[in-house]
């Protein structure tokens, strides 16, 4: 292959010229690197204090309750389900609607487990009652009602399904408090809002009503919660929703948080002993020191 030789001369006359085209460079080239360093610096304490925040959210505390909360959860959704096996396919299931409807994993999993065997008896599936919860916490989504107040709507319905109809005190709070839920009621029984009660009175919410209000509705209320605006209080909620899931997970891929609880557990079986050789120690310190 030929190679080619690029010379460049610079001759007398036009070395001032020269000289001072590169002297231009090279103070446009030294600007712009003091504002990349600039800019560098505002990035890199913005990552450190985004790496503390993570670091104090994670605390050792923190890390011991998501993985406590994890197992207590995967176990009472293997137990509901009845194996392992369909019990991580559920648990995925819930991760996911809690992802996509901003709501705390835990809370989500509690409104499906509390409503799971009412629901089996309505001779839904797994799958079904998963819409159920789904639907639910869309619903809440479009009501704006987040924290104690979708908890005490689940709650209510949770009863109600349990009851078999909705009436009384938990019909007042899924009409105070449930917002969406309590306008799909009210639609599928051909009547207002205010024209619950009347129907609650008459034993006409019934599970059924409530499950096909709710699922028969899930992809119109997957639509409108997906226009809802996210908050930050929204995006911690998904960062804690992921770290649960990682360390849940990673818990028991490698069973760091069961070999901690033995270690724990012979320490208190032995405490009384621990207690007692402290003891004898104190009063063997003791008598050097008077001797």
């Amino acid at each position: 292959m030929a190679q080619k030789k690029v010379s460049v001369r610079l001759v007398a006359e036009g070395g001032r010229q020269v000289k001072a085209e590169f002297q231009g460079v090279g103070d446009a080239g030294e600007a712009s690197f003091r504002r990349i360093e600039r800019q560098a610096d505002v990035t890199g304490a913005v990552l450190r204090r985004l790496a503390g925040i993570v670091a104090g959210a994670l605390s050792v505390r923190q890390i011991v309750a998501y993985a406590d909360s994890w197992t207590d959860l995967r176990s009472r959704v293997d137990l509901a389900t009845g194996s392992q096996e369909r019990g991580a396919a559920v648990m995925e299931r819930l991760a996911a609607m809690a992802r996509r409807t901003y709501s705390g994993i835990e809370q989500t999993t509690e409104s499906w487990l509390a409503n799971a065997t009412a629901l089996r008896e309505l001779g839904l599936s797994t799958r079904e009652s998963l819409d159920f919860t789904e639907a639910l916490n869309n619903a809440m989504v479009v009501s704006g009602a987040k924290g104690e107040r979708a908890v005490s709507v689940q709650t209510a319905l949770a009863r109600a399904m349990a009851l078999g109809q909705l009436s009384g005190d938990n019909l007042n709070t899924v009409i105070a408090q449930g917002g969406r839920v309590a306008q799909l009621l009210a639609a599928d029984l051909g009547t207002t809002v205010t024209g619950l009660r009347q129907a609650g009175a008459e034993g006409r919410i019934t599970g059924a009503v409530i499950q096909t209000a709710l699922i028969g509705n899930l992809e119109r209320l997957r639509e409108e919660a997906d226009g809802m605006p996210a908050t930050i209080g929204d995006a911690f909620t998904l960062i804690g929703n992921a770290a649960m899931q990682l360390v849940g997970t990673w818990d028991q891929v490698f069973g760091a948080s069961s070999l901690v609880a033995t270690a724990l557990i012979a320490v208190a079986d032995n405490m009384e002993r621990l207690a007692a050789i402290g003891i004898a120690f104190a009063g063997f310190m003791a008598g050097r020191w008077v001797a």
